[in-house]
């Protein structure tokens, strides 16, 4: 009996032997966990702060706070202007201008204009809608050449004065960069008119016709006023 109980010892001690020596080289082929993909390291970069991004976001809040800077215009009646504007808080824009057409001739008549104004936008939605309100003042100056039976050739001037509103709706896109581009219509509303000629009795009819016809369309009538475009900058 004892010699059977000092074989299933041994064999025990055997199986135990055995068994570590297995768990040992099982161990020794595990190979170390090795750097993520790519042979770099991950590094991970630290959050933005609440205050680095509060301060980006105020550089452009600022820069939107008061803009000022200036615009081209192609329009109608006068064809060429140039506008001084400060829009404030992407709500207001205050403006001042400027607008003219050279001289042009037609038929016996010679004549210019131009205008002054003040502008009025008020942007409701903080966009590029604006609802418009422009006040100022417009002259035209005229030549007109009338052949005289007895005097013969004779240049005479004639001048259409006034004082207008001129409410109107349109578009001003502003970038972030600065460019500004837009369009606007409206109807320009004489308020205050006069126009003055010298043109004698004599003056033929087509020539007196023609100085009147200028005058009642740029004084007297309500007419209407297209900016086909506007472009410039706002800094």
């Amino acid at each position: 009996m004892k010699a059977r109980l000092s074989k299933v010892v041994s064999l025990v001690s055997v199986l135990v032997v055995l068994g570590m020596s297995f768990t040992h080289r099982a161990s020794a082929h595990v190979e170390p966990e090795g750097p993520p993909p790519g042979g770099g390291v991950t590094v991970v970069p630290p959050p933005r702060t609440t205050t680095e991004e509060g301060a980006h976001e105020e550089e452009w809040e600022d820069q939107d706070h008061v803009r000022v800077g200036a615009l081209l215009g192609l329009g109608f009646p006068r064809p060429f202007s140039l506008e001084a504007l400060v829009k404030i808080e992407r709500t207001l824009g205050l403006g001042a201008e400027v607008g003219f057409m050279p001289s042009l001739k037609v038929g016996p008549l010679e004549g210019s204009f131009w205008g002054v104004a003040g502008d009025l936008r008020v942007f409701p939605f903080q966009g590029a809608f604006f609802i418009g309100l422009r006040a100022g003042y417009q002259r035209m100056h005229a030549r007109a050449t009338a052949e005289l039976p007895i005097l013969g050739t004779l240049t005479e001037t004639a001048t259409a004065e006034t004082y207008f509103v001129n409410p109107r709706v349109g578009f001003l896109w502003t970038l972030r960069s600065g460019l500004t581009v837009g369009l606007d219509a409206g109807v320009q509303v004489p308020i205050k008119k006069s126009y003055v000629d010298s043109l004698p009795d004599g003056t033929p009819t087509e020539v007196r016709s023609a100085a009147e016809d200028v005058a009642k369309t740029f004084g007297y009538a309500t007419v209407p006023t297209v900016d086909l475009l506007r472009i410039g900058f706002l800094f």
